[in-house]
């Protein structure tokens, strides 16, 4: 009877949990870091796009997959942290008219996200190009000084039309139609030259791309400065907390116990929106089979069910005494619910495994807890303006 080499075994299991070990590390640290974002926006929403930058490699180097499920894998951690992104701005920002216009970019790009995950042509991504995550950024690093929630409606539009034609299209264009980075997709598709080739010969080749780029460069620089101009004086000493922010703006965060969020209306559709778009990205990377329909029918079931739990709770005056307490009631609520969904579509081949049942669960919860809480928040402020 053959014996088996366990010490081999052993080996081949730790070198490839080392060779793995970068990659994962990218993920705890996507999963992480854009936790800073509803306290840290400015310092939490740099990291989290560095982390975005720089995790290509490790992907690629850990041997998980290829670049097809990097892009299913880097949208679902780019729409997770927007999410959180998003609700920050329901936390953090009292002017109105930079609120309205930045939640019209954030769901415009998740729809294009949801889009590009079941037809995946990678236009998509160019159409519905990721303007909300640098117009998140711009407002944030005004308000690191400044009160940016001064600038008229107008202004504002035209920083993010600045932002999505000058800076996202070039973006989204050579990462997701030419695939390659900006300076080689030039060189190839608009100087018609190899990617490998000098910028002297490039310019050579077509010198009147060269004139016309060159003239767009200028006219962007001459928008760039007009922006700055536009800027607010500075009002207070810099500080990269959304709380002291608050206070110079005349907000405090109400330290008062919250009640249990009943919301139904519009608010209700938008957090069954907000959270079975993002759980639906998530679940196109996690183990088992899932489709947008089960997803629909599930995390509309959670929103509905949690909403009629704050309801009740509502009616009898508890109020949550902890972030903690919240997120261990709204977390049972949505694995009860996810067990139902779970068992429901078992027939149809659909199970999810407990991992991954599990990472939804929290992905949810988080979602959620953090919807009501800073929508309880923004209410507030609306009852009691200034």
């Amino acid at each position: 009877m053959p014996t088996r080499d366990t010490r081999g075994d052993c080996v081949t299991i730790i070198a490839l949990a080392l060779d793995a070990l970068p990659f994962i590390l990218v993920v705890i640290g996507r999963l992480l870091v854009p936790m800073l974002i509803p306290v840290y926006p400015l310092p939490g929403i740099i990291a989290a796009m560095l982390l975005d930058l720089r995790d290509q490699v490790a992907f690629l180097a850990s041997g998980i997959g290829g670049v097809g499920d990097y892009q299913a894998y880097d949208k679902a951690f780019d729409i997770y942290c927007l999410a959180i992104a998003y609700t920050a701005t329901l936390r953090n920002w009292v002017g109105r008219d930079a609120f309205v216009l930045g939640r019209a970019l954030w769901y415009y790009r998740l729809f294009g996200v949801a889009l590009f995950e079941y037809i995946g042509a990678r236009w998509l991504l160019l159409l519905f190009a990721n303007t909300f995550e640098y117009y998140f950024a711009f407002i944030e690093a005004i308000k690191v000084a400044r009160n940016p929630f001064v600038l008229p409606t107008r202004r504002l539009a035209m920083i993010a039309a600045f932002i999505w034609i000058v800076v996202k299209v070039p973006q989204e264009w050579s990462l997701h139609v030419a695939q390659t980075d900006l300076g080689d997709a030039l060189r190839e598709h608009v100087f018609g030259v190899p990617a490998s080739s000098p910028w002297s010969v490039a310019i050579e080749n077509r010198p009147a791309a060269a004139l016309a780029l060159g003239l767009l460069a200028a006219a962007a620089v001459l928008a760039l400065r007009e922006i700055w101009r536009w800027l607010p004086p500075r009002s207070w000493e810099p500080t990269f907390s959304a709380d002291a922010q608050l206070r110079n703006l005349g907000r405090e965060i109400p330290h008062i116990r919250m009640a249990p969020p009943a919301f139904f209306g519009w608010i209700f559709v938008e957090k069954a929106i907000l959270v079975s778009l993002v759980t639906l990205s998530f679940s196109r990377i996690l183990p088992g089979h899932r489709n947008a329909f089960e997803v629909a029918i599930g995390t509309t079931a959670v929103i509905a069910a949690t909403t009629f739990i704050s309801h009740a709770l509502a009616r009898r005056g508890i109020t949550w005494g902890s972030v903690v307490a919240e997120f261990v009631v709204v977390g049972v609520t949505i694995a009860g619910i996810g067990v139902a969904v779970n068992w429901f579509f078992a027939d149809l081949g659909s199970r999810t495994p407990p991992a991954a049942f599990l990472f939804l669960t929290l992905l949810m919860t988080l979602i959620v807890v953090l919807f009501d809480r800073y929508k309880w928040i923004q209410k507030h402020w609306e009852r009691r303006p200034g």
